[in-house]
């Protein structure tokens, strides 16, 4: 918390104060009464009939008065409404000032931003009336601009839901980060006269304001400033910069206010020029025929089949793509297992995974002659968890560029509406139909694609439950295992582990909505813009941020991971090295946690190792078997236990349910910013994973005894 100055306003309020600020109907009071909930006070500022609306808010530990500043257009001082939210910022001295920019019209609404980032310290930017801009094709680049302003951005959108639980958040984190640089703009052949006011301001000692703001208000003659100024004993200094205004209207002929207004008006529009991108669109007006494309997915008759038809093309090519999958299998199925290999080597994954193999081979061999733990801890340990972040990298690229590519081409919400009947089903929107799709090939990109998800409890359910939807890699164990069973009664098992994952997850789902009475009937909150052709700057901004941030935050935990994996398989309890998985602490907690799993048939240390290796990712489970039984054939391997049909089938089900790799708990972390909400996933899925499996066991049980 910071010390409070003595103002007008707040000088009896406790807590971090808030100033709200914006242009005249951008969306200001919206924003705040939904931030507020409704807990609002009105007062009139001292000596005026002005309104200050003050809310407060309790978020994560802090307490917040948020100030609902009248809209202003800029701080001139030209009118009674101006003077007062001037007033207020230099007397109350929020805390943070949350500024609000109207995406449809960022050139504009950007200089009032400008202005309080000169004087403030702690910013944070609020995107308003985003489903009007993507309505009208307008895309802005939030990483770039929050990059090039160097203060938070937050995308809004009170018809969607979207952005209210983020400003909170943006906020929280701005109010421990005060003591920030203020924005600085170059006012061109301003600058000399702007250097020597602000230089014997701050040699005079003035902290508050900004000396560099005090100029640029006093060259202009603002009255407030002025009077500020003044107040503080630095009248001989106003007297100067009267002087100064009348040296520069009388050497360029112009007002400098004039003058500022200009460069910080050229400043907000190449901003707009480098990271806006406004689409040609025809906008809809009231009475405006439907076209054919979008009754495919408005009519009830045709709607589901189209959305499904359409995610399934999304989900082939990005798969087929990167991993081969799912068309490598059948081209299997149909005994053509060169022309799967093929197409898998030739995919993204494959070259990258190829890359990755070559490097190892090569370092092992440069490490030949050294420790062997020093090899098997550079090959396996780091090398193996740079190929783990690395492999994911081309996948969720593509999928971010598809995805780009159908919510930027107006797509993307015509398949949201087709599906939206189908989802409310199961306690989700049509919003959610991309992350759910996504899910079924890489729970990874499936988590970062519900980023688009307008509805925080929707958002949140779904990184928690997510992880339920069986990916490729579970699949890969999946086959294998129904393989070791064969026949009918394996293909039919495989099926029947699918459709209990899907259905847990409307159960869950329905069953969390219900418990929190966060729920209700999902709402699909969103405006139908007109199909138009992407743009490549929009595709690259979306895909390369999603990219990024999986590598900076997901990738580092996932590559620490391994490096822990590593280590808990090769060292042994005494903590020497070791290549015997047995004799590692990994395989010292196995046998530690096999009678945990006698209840589900498992009684082989093997398989819990196995099952303990798998939450790094599912692959390793295979390997881990081989490794273990010494047999490099996994259906072989598998069956060498002699697990028996109802405990494979049980194992299947546990494989399923429980949290698919590291990588996916790393993404969730980072995508909601909560460890808490990382940890309930990964509790939830092993609850979730122990307890069906059990039943099923059970019933396996129930079913050898009276059949």
């Amino acid at each position: 918390m910071h010390a409070h100055h003595s103002g007008v306003l707040g000088s009896r309020l406790e807590g971090v104060k808030v100033a709200v600020l914006g242009y005249p109907n951008v969306g200001k009071s919206s924003l705040f009464n939904s931030v507020v909930r409704g807990s609002v006070e009105v007062a009139n500022w001292p000596g005026t009939t002005v309104e200050v609306n003050v809310g407060r808010v309790t978020f994560n530990g802090f307490n917040f008065v948020f100030f609902d500043l009248p809209g202003v257009y800029g701080f001139t001082g030209s009118s009674v409404v101006e003077r007062v939210v001037e007033s207020f910022l230099l007397t109350e001295r929020p805390d943070v000032a949350l500024v609000l920019v109207d995406s449809t019209s960022i050139e504009r609404s950007l200089s009032l931003a400008l202005q309080v980032m000169e004087l403030h310290d702690n910013v944070v930017l609020a995107l308003t009336k985003l489903d009007v801009a993507h309505g009208r094709g307008v895309h802005v680049n939030i990483d770039g601009l929050s990059k090039a302003l160097n203060v938070t951005v937050v995308p809004t959108s009170i018809v969607w839901g979207l952005g209210v639980r983020e400003v909170l958040e943006a906020v929280a984190r701005a109010s421990k980060g005060r003591g920030g640089r203020m924005h600085i703009i170059d006012y061109g052949v301003l600058e000399p006269y702007v250097r020597e006011l602000s230089e014997e301001l701050e040699r005079r000692g003035l902290k508050y304001p900004s000396p560099r703001w005090a100029s640029v208000k006093l060259l202009e003659g603002d009255r407030v400033v002025e009077e500020a100024i003044s107040k503080l004993g630095f009248s001989d200094v106003v007297e100067r910069a009267r002087k100064v205004r009348e040296e520069v209207s009388s050497a360029f002929g112009r007002d400098p206010t004039a003058i500022v207004a200009e460069y910080r008006f050229n400043m907000a529009l190449n901003l707009a020029r480098q990271y806006v991108v406004r689409a040609p669109t025809k906008l809809r007006v009231e009475g405006t025929r439907l076209t054919k494309l979008d009754m495919l997915f408005i009519d009830r008759r045709t709607s589901i089949v189209a959305s499904i038809s359409l995610m399934a093309l999304l989900f082939l090519t990005v798969f087929t793509v990167n991993t081969g999958f799912p068309v490598n299998i059948v081209f299997e199925l149909l005994g053509l297992e060169e022309v799967a290999r093929f197409i898998e080597s030739m995919s993204l994954g494959g070259i990258v995974g190829s890359v990755i193999d070559i490097l190892s081979s090569y370092i092992e061999s440069q490490l030949a002659g050294g420790p062997p733990w020093l090899s098997s801890f550079v090959v396996e340990g780091i090398i193996g968890g740079l190929g783990a972040v690395l492999l994911l990298a081309p996948l969720i690229l593509i999928a971010s560029a598809l995805v780009a590519v159908l919510e930027d081409s107006g797509l993307l919400p015509r398949v949201a509406v087709g599906s939206h009947r189908l989802l409310c089903r199961i306690g989700f929107s049509g919003h959610s139909v991309l992350p759910v799709t996504v899910c079924l090939g890489c729970n990874v990109a499936g988590i970062i694609t519900a980023r688009g998800v307008p509805g925080y409890w929707e958002r949140l359910k779904f990184y928690i439950l997510g992880a339920l939807i069986p990916c490729q890699a579970r699949l890969v164990v999946l086959v294998v295992l129904a393989s070791v069973i064969g026949g009918l009664v394996g293909a039919l098992s495989l099926l029947a582990v699918y459709a209990v994952s899907i259905s847990l997850l409307a159960l869950l789902s329905i069953l969390l909505d219900r418990v929190t009475r966060a729920g209700g009937r999902p709402e699909l909150l969103l405006e139908i813009p007109e199909m138009h052709k992407p743009i490549g700057r929009v595709i690259w901004w979306i895909s390369w941020f999603r990219v990024k941030h999986y590598l900076a935050k997901a990738g580092t935990i996932i590559f620490l991971g391994s490096i822990a994996m590593w280590l808990l398989l090769h060292t042994t309890p005494t903590l020497s090295y070791t290549e015997n998985p047995e004799d590692s602490i990994a395989g010292a907690l196995a046998r530690t946690l096999t009678p945990l799993f006698k209840p589900l048939g498992v009684e082989r240390w093997e398989v819990v190792l196995a099952l303990i290796a798998g939450f790094v990712a599912k692959e390793i489970f295979l390997s881990t078997v081989v490794v273990a039984t010494g047999n490099p054939n996994p259906v072989e391997a598998i069956a060498h236990l002699s697990l028996g049909t109802p405990t494979i089938v049980t194992v299947m089900v546990f494989i399923a349910l429980y949290t698919p790799c590291l990588a996916t708990v790393a993404v969730i972390r980072s995508e909601s910013r909560n460890t808490k909400v990382a940890l309930a996933a990964v509790l939830l899925a092993l609850i979730t994973a122990y307890t069906i499996a059990l039943c099923i066991a059970l019933l396996g049980d129930l079913i050898a005894t009276y059949w």
